[in-house]
């Protein structure tokens, strides 16, 4: 009779057990940390960074992850880099245009892998009028939408106050509303020059540029991780007879055609090294660097892959040329500035 009892009673032991570890299980939510700042913002351009621990990866399905801002989806906007350390994922945005005036409300959403809808969300004011400085030309340009003067001082107060995103963007807007502009250009080249990775959008075609001096000591190569998106319902072709680099002095070089032949090439024409030959050789056999191709991109499709120049000068200022592509019925030249 007593087994009896202690069976029973460890029975129900074990089912208050099971019970309170299930309902501890449901509990745990999915949420993430986000770097954001809810202030009144004078940048046009302010991003966020979010993380998401190694648990929280383990609920939610990744592929899922969406970004909207005022109800536009931005999700081909956010990079997305894992720390090897913490397994933490770091979910980054930067605006490639400038965020509108007024409340902008900003929000992730992602599906569990049981299939419910998660989403976090925050809003912050733009509101560059509440800087006094910015707010005579702001006012200048609600009466004046291309007033030159107007952006062309807003570019050099945001340069001052070392929002170069911003300065860059009315930079951009002066040479577009008026071409000879040289101060404006130089200004805009200056600027344009600094960042690692870049961006450029003509009509339905969006170039992303990532420049690679891994290898311009060893092999006297540079190389551009280059990603070409079309935004648009129709197919885009794209050649390569006319991408270029450019140095200081007006110089053009173009493409490395094949890897395979290259180091040969070059220490046949005593650009490198025996060793530096050898070195070379296995290297570009043990990575795999797919060079971009002439092709055609279907709608809301994108194709990656690298442009490699051999590169044998000491400018330390590049232009990365990609000319005459043709967008929509007009040829639009596409110009990559960067610093070595």
């Amino acid at each position: 009779m007593l087994y009896k009892k202690n069976f029973i009673l460890f029975i129900l032991f074990f089912l208050i057990l099971l019970t309170s570890t299930i309902s501890f299980s449901q509990e745990k939510k999915v949420d993430f940390n986000v770097s954001i700042d809810n202030s009144p913002a004078i940048s046009r351009f302010r991003g966020f960074t979010a993380i998401l621990s190694e648990d929280i990866l383990k609920l939610i399905d990744r592929d899922s992850l969406k970004l909207y801002i005022n109800g536009k989806d931005f999700s081909d906007q956010m990079t997305f880099n894992i720390d090897s350390k913490t397994g933490s994922l770091y979910v980054s945005f930067k605006p490639t245009y400038p965020l509108p005036l007024g409340q902008v409300v900003q929000k992730i959403t992602c599906l569990t892998m049981e299939g419910d809808y998660f989403e976090k969300s925050w809003s912050f004011l733009v509101d560059p009028l509440s800087d006094k400085e910015l707010a005579d030309y702001y006012k200048v340009l609600q009466k004046e939408p291309n007033n030159v003067s107007a952006h062309l001082a807003l570019a050099k107060l945001y340069e001052k106050k070392y929002l170069l995103a911003d300065a860059q963007n009315e930079y951009l807007t002066v040479v577009q509303l008026d071409p000879k502009n040289e101060t404006a250009r130089k200004a805009y080249e200056r600027i344009f020059a600094l960042w690692s990775h870049k961006k450029l959008r003509y009509g339905n075609l969006l170039i992303e540029v990532y420049m690679d001096q891994g290898l311009l000591t060893l092999g006297k190569l540079i190389l551009f991780n280059i990603k070409i998106t079309n935004k648009g319902d129709k197919p885009i072709s794209i050649t390569l007879e006319k991408w270029n680099l450019i140095d200081e002095t007006g110089k053009q070089f173009e493409p490395v055609d094949s890897l395979d032949t290259y180091p040969k090439k070059a220490l046949d024409r005593g650009m490198i090294s025996r060793d530096d030959y050898a070195r070379l050789s296995y290297y570009l056999k043990k990575q795999s660097f797919p060079l971009l191709t002439k092709q055609d991109i279907s709608p809301s499709a994108t194709v990656q892959g690298f442009l490699i120049f051999s590169f044998t000068g000491k400018a330390k200022q590049l232009l990365l040329s990609i000319a005459e592509q043709d967008v929509g019925g007009q040829k639009e030249t596409f110009l990559f500035p960067f610093v070595l």
